[in-house]
């Protein structure tokens, strides 16, 4: 999997413009976090600041005593702060953290890579032996002789 770089910008005033355009002339729009192929985020310093940090493949965070974690490990390469970045799409991506993730969890399917075969005599393995279903009280009062 190839891995991009995470990409703080500080949007000049004619990319403030475009993306207040794009998203809502209300917003504060300032900067920008640029998640290579997988989307882009507009916001305040602040907004934009709080997902770099904790995006930035050099923060760990602590799972269990001891053991450290990075949140994407496999999808940045390092985080850079510019204030000089070409942006070509100005709407906020939605979903971005949910495509992230699943972005960083993508393992090929096991059924998608079996042989037709296996997958026909999988499926067709006996199941547990069905039960009798009992019948209620109303069942039993409305049954026809």
């Amino acid at each position: 999997m190839e891995r991009h770089n995470l990409t703080l910008v500080t949007l000049n005033p004619e990319q403030v413009v475009r993306a207040k355009e794009a998203n809502s002339r209300r917003k504060r729009i300032t900067h920008a976090l640029i998640c290579g192929p997988y989307g882009q985020l507009f916001g305040t310093e602040a907004h934009c600041f709080k997902y770099f940090e904790v995006w930035d493949p050099a923060y760990r965070f602590e799972v269990a005593p001891g053991q450290f974690k990075s949140m994407f490990p496999n999808l940045f390469d390092k985080a850079v702060r510019t204030d000089d970045f070409e942006i070509t799409v100005f709407e906020n991506t939605r979903n971005l953290t949910d495509k992230l993730i699943m972005a960083s969890e993508a393992k090929p399917r096991i059924a998608r890579n079996m042989p037709k075969q296996r997958r026909r005599a999988k499926a067709q393995r006996p199941s547990s032996p069905k039960v009798p279903r009992r019948k209620g009280l109303l069942a039993r009062l409305f049954r026809g002789k």
